[in-house]
């Protein structure tokens, strides 16, 4: 298994999956990034509610997700994910065009 840093790792998670399988199926990786984007909404307007309780409970699940997705390797979780997701797309792109261009060559 390769290492895939704590944001892809959580992703497959909050997915019910694993990285290799979201990286592998691309489908999966944008349903599974659209329902982080639309938690991380969820999360972010129950921080800024009015009720009291309900931001305390917010910033309870905040704070368990920064831990989740804490990283010391100098880059935030969201530039380490951001990372990962674009060499994913990467990589299908260049699958892409070499199911178009059997000759093309791989870029390393």
């Amino acid at each position: 298994m390769t290492d895939h840093g704590p944001g892809m790792t959580w992703l497959a998670e909050h997915a019910g999956t694993t990285p290799e399988n979201l990286l592998r199926d691309r489908g999966a990786l944008v349903r599974a990034l659209t329902e982080a984007g639309r938690d991380a909404a969820g999360l972010a307007a129950a921080l800024g509610s009015g009720d009291a309780h309900e931001r305390a409970r917010a910033e309870v699940r905040a704070r368990a997700v920064r831990a989740r997705l804490a990283d010391d390797g100098g880059f935030t979780p969201g530039q380490r994910f951001a990372s990962r997701v674009a060499a994913a797309l990467r990589q299908e792109a260049q699958r892409q065009r070499e199911a178009q261009d059997p000759g093309a060559q791989r870029e390393r």
